[in-house]
């Protein structure tokens, strides 16, 4: 009797590690008629439905993708494109994990041509999100925009994440000036200030950023516009509890001085 009660003990220890496995999705895309690999295709993961990209990627130059997630994204879809070809979506099934697609060219007519800067661009473990790009008239603060960026969501508490994990660190222009009371600069930094929005994946350190640790969790930074630094950004808290706890009453006031390497941070109390 004893043996049988510790197996199910162990059964059910295990069976909620089975399904919190991380699952990889791969595959290539080729052209339908040549059979050639296609390179930077777009390949993204969103809800069956909706257009809320959950996480992307693009493939590479022999036309091979990788997407890896926690657990398996339920009701969800596959979708890839290019301009020149007529884009593909394909349904996410637990019991396949490779997904070789062929596109078909596709003409696309063009009254206008107009050049401009890619919205994403990764370099090595940094993803880098042109703000400009996502914000529409309605965004003011820089949290509206961050919440229409794939991959980066933004809780209630304004906590953030990106692919599901949560950050440890936000930077301004590489400083960790705010701890964890980041809410403080994405709700009241407007967004027209912000040239980019970068994500460290691991946390890698890198040189032009001070004090950066290894890390499995993603880090955030903010690249303000040149004519931001040169102004001050007010933000403000205000807080009160049951005692012992009274009014807690904080205000930070930051700097970006132009042409200076150093940010510099006043916090008055």
């Amino acid at each position: 009797m004893h043996t049988y009660n510790l197996f199910f003990i162990v059964i059910l220890i295990c069976i909620p590690s089975l399904y919190a496995q991380e699952i990889t999705f791969s595959g290539e895309v080729l052209d339908d008629k040549t059979l050639e690999p296609i390179p930077n295709v777009m390949v993204t993961v969103r809800p069956s439905g909706g257009n809320r990209i959950i996480k992307y990627t693009q493939t590479s130059a022999d036309g091979k993708f990788r997407l890896t997630f926690p657990q398996f994204p339920e009701e969800h879809i596959l979708h890839v494109s290019i301009l020149g070809y007529a884009p593909q979506s394909v349904a996410l099934l637990r019991q396949q994990t490779v997904y070789n697609i062929r596109l078909q060219e596709q003409v696309t007519a063009l009254k206008e041509v107009v050049i401009k800067a890619p919205s994403i661009h990764e370099k090595g473990d940094t993803i880098q999100y042109m703000v400009s790009r996502f914000a529409d008239v309605q965004d003011r603060s820089l949290a509206d925009v961050l919440k229409k960026m794939p991959g980066i969501e933004v809780e209630k508490s304004g906590a953030i994440k990106y692919n599901g994990v949560s950050i440890n660190k936000f930077y301004i222009e590489g400083h960790d000036m705010l701890g964890g009371q980041y809410g403080l600069a994405t709700n009241n930094i407007q967004q027209k200030d912000v040239g980019s929005v970068e994500v460290l994946q691991n946390h890698q350190p890198i040189k032009a950023l001070e004090d950066l640790s290894f890390s499995q969790n993603p880090a955030i930074n903010i690249r303000l516009k040149e004519d931001a630094r040169s102004r001050w950004t007010g933000t403000a808290k205000l807080g009160l509890g049951a005692s012992p706890l009274l009014w807690n009453v904080e205000s930070s006031v930051m700097r970006f001085a132009a042409k200076k390497t150093k940010s510099e941070y006043i916090q008055d109390q």
